[in-house]
């Protein structure tokens, strides 16, 4: 870009972390023989800003840029206007958008936005990352590149449709790095990536993908070297961006069986939500879970924290099914019919075995830290158990889920095999013994 068409902003500055990056790039570009210190003061102020509502984060952030062109003065634009409220709210926040070039962006994943502060803002999604993307894109005519922080649901997540498709329509180079979940940014426990949007989309062409991704192992060799663990490319249609922008590990194996069954094609399209109580857990515990048979509870599976329990049935309590202590419908789910229970929240993170199913034909209830899925006819509970405790199922659970839970969207697409009767006998047996 020109000299004058690299104007950046950083919404949601914080301490400046980006802008600091982009000052020293962009005084890199400039000739030393052609800028004074003061002239190239005054350009990277004119180039730079940043807002956040954070008093003390906004202070820390003008210091840093001061000591970054140290002994310049100040002047920096570091501007308390909220990046969620309207143009009139924040006049200086929208008038630098409009002129940006660049934005880069680590926005607040949580909490999301409650039903009011919606209301409030005239929000599209209750998720804030979603939210000031779409803001971004559609008020920042000459953006020619974009970075932002995201979880790792944007990839694939429903949540994101929107954004992955507002992405691909203004951007013909979509840039993806994988970020560990453990080690990279501060009190985060779940996966994260960097996403780099550049360059405009020609009309009627596809984007660039490039998906990168860095292990936890791997990732002090990506601080020092920026050596990557993983680099795919491919491309994505607009028609594509609202499934996936994602190029996920294995990807050979997935297209190879894309055309196989899953498991939405072999369970029943019966709600799969475990029952919850409207009482708390914590202070009721001893009146909701009882260790032994009482009228008004049923036998049920409350829990397994820490335990893989793959074809085995965790220890069986009683659950109170008292109609006062319910909380919605999952009671009257049928519970009664033969079924498989497997963890609702994803199990280990540091390998990548996920899953871990067993079959029921005694009518336990299970909480909703479990899911329970309902076999078609023709495929047993054993079955259905053998497949998501195999190693195809749990592989495409560790690829494509890097939330804390199983979600019925990646559950759904899990492949399974093609069974003769004979196979499937077989199996079965093993299963029982």
């Amino acid at each position: 870009a020109k000299e004058d068409d690299r104007t950046i902003v950083e919404p949601c500055c914080g301490n400046a972390v980006f802008l600091l990056a982009a000052m020293k790039n962009l005084a890199a570009l400039l000739n030393p023989n052609e800028y004074t210190d003061q002239k190239r003061h005054n350009y990277l102020k004119r180039m730079l800003s940043g807002f956040d509502t954070d008093p003390f984060g906004r202070e820390v952030a003008r210091d840093c840029l001061m000591l970054a062109d140290f002994p310049n003065s100040n002047g920096w634009i570091l501007e308390k206007d909220n990046v969620f409220e309207s143009p009139k709210q924040s006049p200086t926040f929208y008038h630098r958008l409009r002129e940006a070039r660049f934005v880069l962006c680590n926005p607040p994943f949580t909490p999301p936005f409650s039903d009011a502060e919606k209301l409030e803002y005239e929000a599209e999604s209750h998720l804030k990352p979603v939210e000031l993307l779409i803001r971004i894109i559609s008020a920042a005519d000459k953006l020619v590149g974009l970075g932002f922080i995201f979880p790792h649901q944007v990839l694939t997540g429903q949540s994101y449709r929107n954004v992955r498709r507002k992405l691909v329509e203004r951007f013909g180079v979509i840039e993806v790095l994988s970020l560990p979940e453990t080690g990279v940014f501060s009190n985060v426990k779940y996966a994260t990536v960097a996403l780099i949007a550049r360059e405009p989309r020609a009309a009627g062409t596809s984007s660039l993908l490039l998906h990168r991704s860095v292990s936890k192992s791997d990732w002090p060799r990506f601080v020092t070297k920026t050596a990557f663990s993983r680099e795919e490319r491919g491309t994505v249609t607009l028609e594509e961006a609202s499934e996936s922008i994602a190029i996920p590990d294995l990807s050979k194996v997935w297209a190879y069986l894309q055309h196989y069954p899953t498991i939405a094609s072999v369970t029943k399209p019966i709600d799969r939500r475990g029952v919850q109580w409207n009482k708390s857990l914590k202070t009721h515990r001893q009146e909701l879970i009882l260790d032994e048979p009482k009228e008004g509870h049923l036998p049920g599976i409350p829990s397994a924290p820490g335990c893989f329990y793959s074809y085995l049935c965790p220890p069986i309590k009683f659950l109170s099914a008292k109609p006062e202590d319910k909380y919605r419908n999952a009671f009257d789910l049928p519970w009664d019919l033969p079924k498989v229970i497997m963890n609702a929240n994803r199990k280990g993170s540091v390998h990548p075995w996920r899953l871990a199913a067993f079959s029921d034909r005694s009518g336990l209830i299970a909480y909703h830290t479990f899911t329970a899925l309902w076999p078609i006819e023709g495929w047993s509970p054993e079955l259905l158990s053998a497949v998501l405790n195999g190693p195809v199922a749990n592989a495409y659970a560790a690829v494509h889920e890097t939330g804390q839970h199983v979600t019925n969207e990646v559950l759904d697409v899990i492949p399974v095999p093609f069974m003769t009767p004979s196979i499937r006998s077989k199996v079965e047996k093993l299963v029982e013994e």
